[in-house]
Order: structure tokens, then C-alpha cells, then sequence
């Protein structure tokens, strides 16, 4: 009894020992989980490192870095700041050229929330109320049913840039100080018709055409020509400034388009017309002698 009880137990534990080296080997495609065990210690028995990914915390200087990279494109110009709380429009007067299109227009700021808007191809204004902020204002332009939102871009105190919620931007320059006071100059249009009046009494003769472009030193080109089968034929190019309507021709002889009284400047060493938009701004605007915007 005793033997067929040992033989019994001995082919119990064949089977159970076949089993076991059966269910050690998993098929490739099955699942197969790693179990670390965890000692009283705390420390965990895992698999050899080449297993794992290491993962490297990110420092501060790189996270500036991609912050920064993003930040970059909110901005018009890598040299504007955003948050300048000590400059503010004051009373004064502001030059607006237009980014895309090299057009230009005044801002006459009686204070920080009111002024007019002068288009400087036409010479008309429109006033406005503005609520603003150190990044952020709404302007009103012509009553409080138009809202035209903008975001300000400082430079410095006599520099910024406003990109309107159309689309728009344009890049702000300081030209003096009291707003209240009109600006005295002559429009684009004003500036081709007088240069017409004036050819015509100089050389009896009218052209059929003119226009004004502005110069990188603020003066005003105007080109007056014909147009003959499609062929442009020029008449002269009159270089004058734009608060004075004075300034010379393409010969470098003196004009002045209304007074005829030229004063005595010298011309500009060169005759060449630019066709960039001007970077610069004229500081000096004379107190009276033209028409007022």
C-alpha cells in the first residue's frame, strides 16, 4: 500500500513538473508581463536599464527659450515691448505709416482718450475717443458705434506700434507736442494740383497727369507726365516739402508751388526718386503761410 501511495506521488509530481515547463514557454505573439518585486527597502528589482527611456527634467533656460519661440510671432516687430504703463499717447501729435501700404495719416491727440485722425492723401479728419490701456485700446472713430480694437507695441516713448483688429498695422512716430493745435500741412492732392497750376504757368503747357510719392527724408516726389499709347512720357519731377509746398525740380532749381517766393535751401544731393516708404519725420511744422487739416 505504502509503495503504489510513493509511486502515486511520484507521477503527481511528473505531471505537475511537465505543466509548469509547458506554461514557461509563451508563444512570440503573446502577452508577456514583467512583475518587479519590491523589497522592504523600498528599492524595485527591475529589468536591466537599455530596457527604459530616461527622462531628463526640462531647466528653466530651456523653457524661456520655447516660451520665447512662441511668444515671438504674437509681436509685429522683434523690437517692440509690449508693457510700457509709462508711455501714453499725451497730448500730441502722432505720424501713422500704414506697414503694408506705405500710406500715411496723422494723429492729433488732445489728450489720452480724444483727437482727430487726418488722412495725409486728402488732408480730411475725423475725430475719435479711445479707451486704452498699457497693450490694448479701442478707438472710435466718428462716434461710439464704430469700434475699432488695436493692440500697442512701445518702443520708447516717442515710437510704437499699433496692429488694429482688421489687420492692419501701422507704426507710430512722435511730430510734436500739443495736439489740441491743428496741423498745418498740404495733402498729397492739394500738392499735385498746385504742382500742375505751377508747370503750366512756368512752360504754358498742363500735364495730363501727376502724382506724389514720399520719400525716405519725409519730402514729397511728385511726377508730372503724359500718357500717349500706353507710353509714359515725363514732364518733370518737383520734390517739395510738405508744409511748405517749396523744394526744387528734377534740373535742381528752386520751385515753390504756392507764394512764388522760393526760400534759399540747398537741394538734396541727389535727383533720384525713392520708392521706398520714408523712415524718418519732419519736426518742424511751420505755424502758418498753409492750409489747416
Amino acid at each position: 500500500m505504502k509503495t503504489m501511495a510513493r509511486r502515486l506521488a511520484l507521477l503527481l509530481a511528473g505531471v505537475t513538473a511537465l505543466l509548469c515547463c509547458a506554461c514557461s514557454k509563451q508563444p512570440e505573439d503573446g502577452f508577456h508581463f514583467n512583475i518587479e518585486e519590491t523589497s522592504e527597502s523600498g528599492e524595485t528589482d527591475s529589468l536591466p536599464d537599455e530596457e527604459f527611456e530616461t527622462i531628463v527634467p526640462l531647466d528653466d533656460n530651456e523653457a524661456d527659450k520655447i516660451a520665447d519661440s512662441y511668444s515671438d510671432d504674437l509681436v509685429p516687430d522683434n523690437d517692440l515691448v509690449a508693457n510700457a504703463s509709462e508711455y501714453s499717447f499725451r497730448s500730441a501729435v502722432w505720424l501713422a505709416k500704414d506697414i503694408s501700404s506705405d500710406t500715411e495719416r496723422y494723429f492729433l491727440f488732445y489728450d489720452d482718450h480724444n483727437g482727430k485722425v487726418v488722412d495725409q492723401q486728402t488732408g480730411m479728419g475725423v475725430g475719435f475717443t479711445c479707451e486704452l490701456t498699457d497693450t490694448e485700446g479701442v478707438f472710435h472713430f466718428g462716434g461710439p458705434d464704430d469700434q475699432s480694437k488695436a493692440s500697442i507695441y512701445w518702443t520708447d516713448a516717442n515710437e510704437l506700434a499699433v496692429k488694429w483688429a482688421d489687420g492692419k498695422s501701422e507704426l507710430f512716430t512722435f511730430l510734436r507736442d500739443n495736439g489740441a493745435v491743428d496741423l498745418q500741412f498740404y495733402s498729397s492732392d492739394q500738392l499735385c494740383a498746385l504742382a500742375l497750376d505751377y508747370y503750366q504757368a512756368k512752360n504754358n503747357y498742363r500735364p495730363a497727369m501727376a502724382d506724389a510719392l514720399i520719400n525716405l527724408d519725409e519730402t514729397i516726389a511728385i511726377h508730372l507726365y503724359d500718357v500717349q499709347d500706353d507710353h509714359i512720357s515725363t514732364c518733370d519731377w518737383y520734390t517739395v516739402d510738405r508744409y511748405t509746398a517749396q523744394g526744387y525740380n528734377v534740373l535742381e532749381e528752386p520751385v515753390a508751388l504756392v507764394g512764388g517766393a522760393v526760400e534759399e535751401t540747398a537741394p538734396a544731393e541727389s535727383t533720384e526718386v525713392p520708392t521706398e516708404a520714408p523712415t524718418d519725420v519732419p519736426t518742424d511744422v511751420p505755424a502758418e503761410g498753409v492750409p489747416v487739416a
